[in-house]
């Protein structure tokens, strides 16, 4: 993360803001100016919603943007948003 410049990544999550910058404190990650929590989205994870507002606040198209995702579920919701997709499996 500290190689990819600020305003050039974004966090989406289901996590409320609170517990999502508490986390990412403790991982020594700064908070991302886009970071999309569930607090502020409408439809919830299971939407491309999230992504969709993180592009948006990132100034770029969502075709362009990489989604590493960690939950199976989730990936459809990132195959409609158009996004290119990465998963990584935590078994």
């Amino acid at each position: 993360m500290t190689t990819i410049p600020e305003g050039k990544w974004a966090i989406v999550t289901s996590s409320t803001e609170n517990i999502a910058t508490t986390r990412l404190a403790y991982c020594g990650i700064t908070e991302s100016h886009a970071l999309v929590t569930t607090e502020k989205v409408q439809a919830g994870k299971l939407d491309p919603e999230g992504y969709l507002q993180a592009a948006k606040k990132l100034g770029v198209d969502i075709r362009c943007c990489l989604v590493v995702e960690d939950f199976h579920q989730n990936i459809i919701h990132v195959i409609i948003s158009c996004a290119i997709l990465v998963t990584h499996s935590i078994h």
